[in-house]
This record gives structure tokens, C-alpha cells and sequence, in this order.
């Protein structure tokens, strides 16, 4: 191979100094680039062949679908946009950064991941909001463990991942202002049993190595109690996760801080939330092919909630932590699911009848 290698080198230079003898006015860095690029490609093309003549189980990425209510609806990368359902109501704060992170499918789409908002004097964000479905957990790829600071471009590398570069998006936020969750967990010399839990969670986001990595960022991650973390809220998210359907699902997951404390974690100052919530709502039928907005009648609709103490007190069956949406408005003050018909908001808001999502039972 290397001797391959070498010989290809070697016939490079001399070509190129023909070409230079010829013409040497040419732009031989640009000749080159391209050149380069064009055997990239060509390379590519031969493994993609020998690729699928080999491995007849190569999962066909064919685009899905659309759907009314789909989050395949594209918005050229606008960081808000009040169509999208799982969005709650927004309301401004000098500490609070709000923000969505958008991806590019196995495919080839580019799609909203999911939003955040971010408080910097906690260094935790007060909500995640992203929508559920299929186009984003599969093809299955492996977890990232990508772990970094928001906005960072990850890709393998020797014994892990590898931070690439940062491309900045809007609303920045400064690297200081968040957990130094690349170092590790929030343990760091004094041991609070507290985990990197995620809020929109990493096997939610399995498309493509992108999806997944922004999954890592610290906007994402909350000092959670680690027995909860690793029991019934991972049990949480397997029926979350189970309940997707032909619609979209909508989720927003949040933290309360209800006297809470604040800790150092490598030389930053972050508040520990009391609560951690889910807030589930998706239709009925699972097949309406209809946006949440359209829906006029609330028996058309599913909606629950499920509240956890951040303790260990607080790791409890998810059956033993439901609420309703409007219990958890009551208590964190935002307004959610805004999108949902006024008409038939208080009633829909109300529900927390956990037999209605068969996954939970």
C-alpha cells in the first residue's frame, strides 16, 4: 500500500511540473485542490460500489415521507420558528439564551434538532424542546460520546471522537458560561453522585453522527442525580422513545430549582435543579396526519407530564411521577405547547391519564 502510495506521489510531481513547463501562469494550487478532490470522489464511488455489492444489508437512505406535522419541514435554519409545535412559549431574561441547533439527516436533509433555553447564571437550561420521530432514531448508528461545548464539529477519531473545529451559531454563547462537560462529570473533588444527565436523550438521535453529537453539548446536559439518571429516567425515556408514531411526538424536558444550591464544577459555578420534568404530547390516533394547530377537538389529543425530585428520593417508577402539563406551567411559570387550539387548551393540558400511552404500561 505505501509503496502504492509512493508511486502516485511521485507521478503527481512530475505531471505537475510538466504542467508548469507548458503553462507557468497556471494556478497550480488550484489545479492541485481540485485534482485531489476529484480522486476523493472517485475513491469514494469505488467503495460505495464495493459496498453495496458486498453488504447486501446496507440500509437504503431513501428521504421519508412528508407529512402535515412532520419536522422534515425545512426553515432554512431560522433559530425559532412558532409553527414548530414542541416550542414553548418564549419569554425573554437577561440571563436566558434561546436557541436551536439544526442537523443534516443520513440523507442528506437538514432539519431542527431541537431547541434550547438557556440560563447562563445557572449554566443549566430551563428547557429543551424538540420533536420525536422516526427520520431522527433511525438508521441506528453508535453513540458519539461527543462530548463538548455547543456548536463544536466532532468526528472519530484514535480512541474516541476528536473536536474538529467550532462553527459559531446564533445566539452565541461563551464557552465559560457552560459546564466543562468534556473534562467529565460534575463530581470533580467532591463526590455529589451527580451525573452528565441529558435532556434531549443521546438514543433519541441515532440518524447520523451529527444528530447524535449535538446530543453532547453542555446547553444539553444538567447535574442529575446519578441513580435517577441511570433507572427511571432512562426507563422514562425507553417509553418516551416507544411512543413515537406516524405523527410527530412533542417533548419538552426541563428543570425546576425550587431551593436549589449551586456548586463549583471545575471552576464554574452551577446550579443544581430541584426537579427535572418530561412534558409528552402527540395525537391519539398516532396517524392524523395533521399539524397540532389544525386539531379542534381535545379528544383528538394525548398529553402527560412526569415531574422528579433530583434525588434520590426522587427515582421513582414513572407511573408514580405523573402530572399534568398545566401542574407544571403552575410551578416553572412558561407557557407550553403554545400551538394547541385555545378552545380546547385547558382540557388537554389537564390530562395525565397514563393508560392512554400503552408504552408505560
Amino acid at each position: 500500500m505505501k509503496r502504492v502510495i509512493s508511486i502516485i506521489a511521485t507521478l503527481t510531481v512530475v505531471t505537475v511540473g510538466i504542467i508548469y513547463a507548458l503553462d507557468p501562469y497556471i494556478d497550480l494550487e488550484q489545479w492541485v485542490n481540485y485534482k485531489a478532490k476529484e480522486l476523493v470522489t472517485k475513491h469514494n464511488d469505488n467503495n460505495k460500489k464495493r459496498g453495496s455489492q458486498n453488504d447486501k444489508s446496507t440500509p437504503d437512505h431513501k428521504a421519508p415521507v412528508v407529512i402535515p406535522g412532520s419536522p422534515l419541514i425545512k426553515h432554512y435554519d431560522n433559530q425559532l420558528c412558532s409553527a414548530w409545535a414542541e416550542l414553548p412559549q418564549i419569554v425573554s431574561g437577561e440571563n436566558l439564551v434561546h436557541k436551536t441547533y439544526f442537523t443534516t439527516l443520513s440523507d442528506g436533509s437538514r432539519i431542527r434538532n431541537y431547541s434550547i433555553c438557556y440560563d447562563k447564571s445557572k449554566m443549566v437550561s430551563l428547557w429543551v424542546a424538540y420533536p420525536l420521530h422516526k427520520i431522527y432514531t433511525t438508521p441506528k448508528i453508535d453513540r458519539t460520546d461527543a462530548w463538548a461545548y455547543d456548536d463544536a464539529v466532532t468526528a472519530y477519531g484514535e480512541g474516541g471522537y476528536d473536536i474538529i473545529r467550532y462553527e459559531y451559531t446564533e445566539p452565541q454563547i461563551p464557552q465559560h458560561l457552560q459546564p466543562n462537560v468534556k473534562a467529565g462529570g460534575f463530581n470533580d473533588g467532591e463526590n455529589r453522585q451527580l451525573d452528565r444527565g441529558h435532556m434531549l436523550p443521546s438514543a433519541s438521535r441515532y440518524n447520523s453522527w451529527m444528530t447524535n453529537a449535538q446530543t453532547f453539548y453542555a446547553t444539553n446536559i444538567f447535574p442529575q442525580n446519578a441513580r435517577l439518571n441511570q433507572q427511571n429516567w432512562a426507563k422514562l425515556e425507553d417509553c418516551t422513545r416507544a411512543s413515537i408514531c406516524s405523527d410527530t411526538l412533542y417533548v419538552v424536558v426541563g428543570t425546576l430549582f425550587e431551593n436549589s444550591t449551586t456548586f463549583v464544577s471545575r471552576g464554574r459555578h452551577i446550579t443544581r435543579p430541584s426537579h427535572c420534568y418530561k412534558l409528552l404530547l402527540r395525537t391519539k390516533s398516532g396517524e392524523s396526519g395533521k399539524s397540532i394547530a389544525e386539531i379542534t377537538d381535545a379528544d383528538e389529543l394525548m398529553a402527560i407530564g412526569f415531574l422528579y425530585e433530583n434525588s434520590s428520593k426522587g427515582n421513582v417508577e414513572p407511573s408514580k411521577a405523573v402530572v399534568s402539563i398545566a401542574e407544571v406551567e403552575s410551578r416553572c411559570g412558561v407557557k407550553f405547547f403554545p400551538n394547541i387550539n385555545p378552545a380546547i387548551e385547558k382540557e388537554v393540558k389537564e390530562q395525565k391519564n397514563i393508560t392512554l400511552w400503552r408504552a408505560f404500561k
